[in-house]
């Protein structure tokens, strides 16, 4: 009887054991709703003709608290002094609904809102430096301390090498 008991109790623990570790789900780094638009990117700043008027710099696009359907699209000052929310979709697009409360990380000067247009990520589209293909992104803003420009941010992903930074 002690036997049988015994064997009882193990059958338990090694099916509590295998049914707690089948409900565990493995997440990948980095898997959010905005995985394929979220990256650290090196952009540079254009008017509409395409001429530089920043050049390439740190950029980041990344999920918001709630991982729905926002990302942020954030120049961590060093572009036009930006922070905004966009709204992206899953095929790598994305835009403000018209003006985007923006909120900066410097002067008072910085625009009170930006329009986000045209916003895309282009898998393996751009070369770094060093000639990694990487993905590529582009946008179409308006800031609405100068609202009859529009301004082009385009740039390419970071690789993490150093020989590929700006």
């Amino acid at each position: 009887m002690k036997l049988n008991t015994i064997k009882k109790i193990l059958f338990l623990i090694i099916g509590g054991f295998i049914f707690l570790s089948s409900c565990q789900k493995s997440v990948a780094p980095g898997d959010t709703s905005a995985v394929k638009v979220a990256n650290d990117w090196w952009c540079r700043l254009l008017d509409n003709n395409g001429n530089e008027l920043a050049p390439y710099a740190p950029f980041e696009t990344y999920n918001t608290s709630a991982n729905k359907d926002s990302i942020w699209v954030d120049d961590e000052g060093n572009l036009y002094n930006f922070k905004a929310k966009a709204k992206f979709s899953t095929d790598g697009t994305f835009e403000t609904a018209g003006s985007s409360d923006a909120y900066y990380h410097g002067t008072s000067s910085a625009p009170a809102t930006v329009i986000i247009t045209n916003g895309k990520v282009m898998v393996n589209a751009a070369k770094s430096k060093t000639g990694i293909t990487v993905d590529s992104i582009y946008m179409k803003v308006i800031f609405s301390d100068d609202p009859s420009t529009t301004y082009i941010i385009e740039g390419k992903a970071k690789t993490g090498f150093d020989a590929d930074n700006y």
